[in-house]
């Protein structure tokens, strides 16, 4: 492979990474300012003495159903980008390889980890899941600490919306 070809490649890289930053900017929604996670005694002061929140794996989660119905999802979408950007080789490698990680064999392994945060300081359901009875606590959060924190990381902040009329 020649310098020019190799540098076209980098620009295409470049310019598949701007066209993913625009596509999920606009799936993206501004946090409310704080963001609370609820959890249980034990855990509040292994977070205060860490600093860290942990991530569960994806395919850990109580409900696998979530996970493998986003992954159709995103799977179908991301099958259309590929017909629509066939001409497009560089296009095409990436939607392949990202369409490929999708699949349901690899959700067990994938690097794919979640926190769970909620908009609501008070609400019953959050409790009940994770304050375990009269023992819990809701931490606040700064969303936008957290996405500048996470945005260091390549992670991001993402809302969950159950509405399947707007999937």
């Amino acid at each position: 492979m020649s310098g020019g070809a190799i540098d076209q490649t980098v620009q295409e890289s470049s310019g598949i990474w701007a066209w993913t930053e625009r596509e999920l900017n606009k799936l993206a929604r501004t946090p409310p300012p704080v963001l609370w996670h609820y959890t249980d005694g034990t855990a509040l002061i292994a977070i205060v003495e860490t600093g860290s929140l942990w991530a569960t794996q994806l395919s850990c989660l109580n409900d696998y159903s979530e996970l493998s119905y986003a992954m159709r999802l995103v799977r179908r979408e991301l099958e259309a980008l590929h017909s629509l950007h066939r001409g497009n080789v560089a296009v095409t490698l990436m939607l392949d390889s990202a369409i490929d990680g999708l699949q349901e064999r690899y959700s067990a392994t994938n690097e794919w980890f979640v926190c769970c945060l909620s908009a609501n300081e008070d609400d019953l359901s959050q409790w009940r899941a994770y304050g375990r009875g009269e023992g819990g606590y809701a931490i606040g959060l700064s969303s936008a600490v957290l996405g500048l924190l996470g945005a260091r990381q390549y992670h991001f902040l993402a809302a969950v919306n159950y509405d399947t009329a707007a999937h």
